[in-house]
């Protein structure tokens, strides 16, 4: 991937609308492959520090046809962009969506602090699909307090990320007999390109346990299960815990978060 230079020239927008508004509208005519810099974003990780992480073209481009198939993405789609561009699940709003001529809606802060005020957001806008934070998801599908609201009909797709889903929660979500929309678990660091894993939750077909699975890989990775002193698990055999760390192609993978 090609380095990026010591000293890059600050671009502000309002400041230099005039100098911006005075360069040429064509589409710039550079060179450049799969294994070029797409985008640059920092993530702290499970150590507190921001690190950034330069997506290649290669990559991104991989998990945008993934997620397209999977999900059926098409033109009658329309997408609520609810993570700020600072964090990569906007990645899996935004190309997935433009790639596939969805329309990409944008949410509005106050959707945000009522869960009321984002069914009614997402009903009144039509949304089809929906990326939310584990956490949000969790608010979402509480026992409701004063009778709560019931899901949009438009919705058919909710995607769920970022931590732990609780069981408790999850076992909720299948008493309330959400007809018509999959949900789904994923799990990946931001090194891997969004997500690297992808479970359905699909009452019936969960372990024992309950705990929701996050799944395989996304087509075009490869996720390594480690033992607790992160060495390769062997098929079949048991541990007390694991670590799962995604990898791209088969490469070396990525350190357990």
């Amino acid at each position: 991937m090609p380095g990026l230079g010591a000293e890059l020239p600050a671009v502000l927008l309002d400041a230099d609308a005039e100098r911006i508004a005075a360069r040429s509208d064509a589409n710039p005519e550079v060179a450049f492959d799969g294994e070029s810099l797409c985008y640059l974003i920092y993530t702290s990780g499970s150590t507190g520090k921001p690190k950034g992480v330069m997506v290649r073209h290669a990559s991104l481009a991989n998990y945008v046809e993934a997620f397209r198939d999977e999900h059926r993405l098409g033109a009658a789609d329309r997408v609520l962009q609810f993570a700020s561009i600072s964090f990569d699940t906007s990645a899996e709003e935004i190309y997935p969506a433009l790639a596939a001529g969805a329309a990409l809606v944008l949410r509005n802060d106050a959707m945000l602090g009522s869960t009321p005020e984002l069914l009614r957001s997402i009903a009144a806008w039509e949304i089809s699909i929906l990326d939310l934070p584990t956490a949000f998801w969790h608010e979402l599908v509480a026992p409701p307090r004063g009778g709560g609201e019931s899901l949009p009909s438009t919705l058919r797709l909710i995607i769920l990320g970022g931590e732990r889903a609780l069981p408790e929660r999850l076992a909720a979500w299948h008493a309330q007999r959400h007809q018509g929309v999959r949900l789904f678990n994923t799990y990946g660091p931001t090194e891997s390109t969004i997500v690297a894993t992808r479970a359905e939750l699909v009452a019936g077909a969960l372990p024992a346990t309950g705990e929701p699975p996050i799944g395989r890989p996304v087509p075009g990775l490869r996720a390594y299960v480690l033992d607790p002193g992160r060495g390769w698990r062997r098929r079949g055999s048991r541990a007390s815990s694991a670590s799962v760390a995604p990898a791209s192609r088969g490469g070396t993978p990525a350190a357990p978060t």
